[in-house]
């Protein structure tokens, strides 16, 4: 499964790898506070926390994932066009 998965990564274009990377930023940076959301308010119940740092986390991390994998959309756009013209 990982061979597969490894080869399938190392057989995308630079502009592809660019956008998923972009994305993972944006799911990776959303995943902490989610947990927290589940683990603390869902299953212990408490309701005092404040999670700041978390949240920060989540959307410095979004809008840096969201900037990456614009930067990877418009080069994988750019390479289809250029492929297209030619």
């Amino acid at each position: 499964m990982i061979q597969r998965s490894k080869a399938f990564f190392l057989s995308l274009s630079l502009p592809a790898k660019v956008l998923m990377a972009g994305v993972a930023t944006v799911v990776l940076s959303w995943a902490p506070i989610l947990l927290y959301l589940v683990f603390v308010y869902g299953l212990l119940g408490v309701k005092d926390g404040n999670p700041i740092g978390l949240g920060l986390l989540m959307v410095f991390g979004s809008v840096l994932g969201g900037a990456i994998a614009m930067i990877g959309l418009i080069l994988l756009l750019a390479s289809k066009i250029k492929r297209a013209s030619s």
